[in-house]
């Protein structure tokens, strides 16, 4: 393999993986709007959403499972907006925050 080929292949995975995580984060913003959409007990709100959320966007539920982890964490109280660095405060259904 040539050091032209090495790049060009490493500039496709670059590529690639970008779209991916843009997908994922897009998927994660609808996964969240899901989340909230039908609030409950708790964040997640009714028994069986993650597979109601699967079907409409067309994912497995262990893809909607990993991705409302990953929203869980980071809504934490800790946590600070990749964006801005401020802390972020979680959202309560209980008191309507």
């Amino acid at each position: 393999m040539t050091w032209d080929e090495i790049c060009k292949r490493a500039g496709g995975r670059r590529n690639y993986n970008g779209w991916r995580a843009l997908t994922a984060t897009l998927r994660r913003r609808e996964v969240a709007r899901l989340m909230f959409q039908h609030p409950g007990k708790g964040m997640t709100g009714r028994y069986g959403w993650q597979s109601a959320a699967a079907q409409v966007l067309g994912v497995s539920r262990a893809t909607i499972c990993r991705d409302a982890a990953i929203l869980e964490n980071q809504w934490r109280a800790d946590h600070k907006c990749p964006l801005c660095g401020s802390l972020t405060v979680p959202m309560s259904h209980e008191t309507g925050g």
